[in-house]
């Protein structure tokens, strides 16, 4: 009795593994008997096409002004397709439109209008009848959200047409209009690739400004998907030429680290070390800050950098704090520089030496400073092997507009003062807190007085 239980119990418990599947569904009689009459007609005689058109007009009117979605649908998908098979595109053109701008018409029959729409546009005899039927589409899908997938794709297709007839700038306006990363319809695959060809496509128009607008779209939660790594090395190399223009070495040493710690891009040890020298190249040209000190030091550590000894040393030389020769890094490391930017294939080569340079200066002055409260002008301007102006300049530079170091140039004593004077408030401050410690003192030796006046009387 317990087995029986126990199998009965077995059974109950025992999931449902069986889907209710949907039988699709059909439309009514009279849709189909329609439909079916069109299609004879114009079987028996093609030029019968408009009087097969009416009938399936006339048909749509009555289940459209009747709510009846799946049968409107039906009807107005029959009417282009009569048209295609055909092949009457203008035809095809005109009842896209007048299907769309039917009285109280239904979204899904739009909806399946532009979608059938879509699906004929390869089959074109002729780019010109191809660019109109595109045209068509885009105009009777403005404005509907419920079509914003489509109108997306076919503007795409629309600005490769123009892009091969050289028209870039048009195939970039085009683009612009579609704001795809607010479309929930459309995967982040397609999505992404969308967004990347209209960065793609500013920066062919020279539009950097835009360029940087539209890669801005591309947000952190894609910019951490694995399965579409291959856009995101795509989206980083794009974001180099923008970054270029505006000399933001540092951005642009982000992305090669980027790239650099990329899954696949790690899988081949000749473009991961590409990526990194790239990395380190643009990362000794960013000029001074936080994260760019901190990005020295972390980089510093890579044991990549084994296989990559010319750039450690690099590393070492902005990381130590000694005085570096320009002359001596300039002849020990330009022809592997000069080797790097060429093999990058930059559409414009950067210019690396005056930048390099400067940072050379910028980081001696640094060095100097911590070693120096004051130094005469001519000595200092021997350490950093410049002459006495251009000295003062750089000097001027860092404090004035960078802000990366406090002195101050006595030009009659010909004297650089390097060490900040403390403020009243610190002073006196000072003074305050020293004058226990004083008095402590004094209390203290009174006390060892007393105490060796004492021992010589005892004695």
């Amino acid at each position: 009795m317990g087995a029986e239980n126990e199998d009965v119990n077995m059974e109950v418990e025992k999931p449902n593994t069986k889907i209710d599947e949907k039988p699709p569904q059909k439309i009514d009689e009279k849709a189909q008997e329609a439909i079916e009459k069109a299609r004879e007609m114009v079987s028996k005689d093609s030029s019968k096409l408009n009087d097969a058109i009416a009938l399936l007009l006339e048909s749509e009117r009555i289940h459209r002004l009747s709510n009846d979605t799946l049968e409107t649908s039906a009807l107005c998908v029959a009417i282009v397709q009569l048209c295609f098979e055909q092949g009457d595109w203008e035809a095809l053109n005109t009842n896209i439109v007048l299907l769309s701008k039917r009285r109280a018409q239904l979204k899904q029959a739009v909806t399946k209008v532009v979608q059938a729409g879509v699906e004929y546009v390869e089959s074109t005899p002729s780019e010109e009848i191809k660019l109109e039927l595109l045209n068509k589409l885009r105009t009777v899908s403005e404005g509907k959200l419920y079509v914003e997938l489509e109108r997306a794709r076919i503007t795409r297709i629309i600005a490769e047409i123009k892009e091969s007839k050289g028209d870039v700038e048009g195939a970039c306006d085009i683009m612009q209009d579609m704001q795809v990363e607010t479309y929930g319809t459309m995967d982040r695959r397609e999505k992404t690739e969308f967004i990347l060809e209209q960065v793609r496509l500013c920066l062919l128009k020279k539009d950097y400004i835009r360029a940087g607008i539209m890669a801005k779209k591309v947000t952190a939660k894609t910019l951490a998907a694995k399965d579409i790594e291959d856009l995101i090395l795509r989206y980083y190399l794009h974001l180099v030429e923008i970054k270029l223009q505006s000399e933001d070495y540092l951005e642009v040493c982000r992305c090669y680290l980027s790239r650099y710690e990329a899954t696949s891009v790690q899988a081949d040890e000749k473009l991961y070390l590409q990526e990194l020298r790239l990395a380190i190249f643009f990362l000794v040209l960013s000029k001074r800050d936080p994260m760019q000190s901190d990005l020295l030091h972390r980089i510093k550590a890579y044991k990549t950098l084994e296989k990559l000894p010319a750039y450690g040393e690099i590393l070492k030389l902005f990381t130590t704090e000694e005085l570096i020769r320009w002359d001596h890094l300039r002849e020990g490391y330009s022809a592997e520089l000069t080797s790097l930017v060429t093999s990058a294939n930059f559409e414009t080569d950067p210019a690396w030496e005056t930048p390099l340079q400067d940072r050379t200066i910028e980081h001696n002055l640094r060095v100097v400073s911590s070693y120096y409260s004051r130094l005469e002008l001519q000595r200092l301007a021997e350490l950093l092997n410049l002459s006495v102006g251009d000295t003062e300049e750089r000097v001027t530079r860092m404090v004035s507009d960078e802000k990366a170091l406090w002195a101050k140039i006595d030009r009659p004593a010909g004297i650089v003062v390097f060490s900040k004077p403390d403020s009243v408030d610190t002073v006196l401050n000072d003074w305050a807190a020293n004058v226990p410690k004083l008095l402590e003192i004094v209390e203290r030796t009174c006390h060892l007085v007393h105490k060796q006046n004492m021992m010589n009387k005892m004695n």
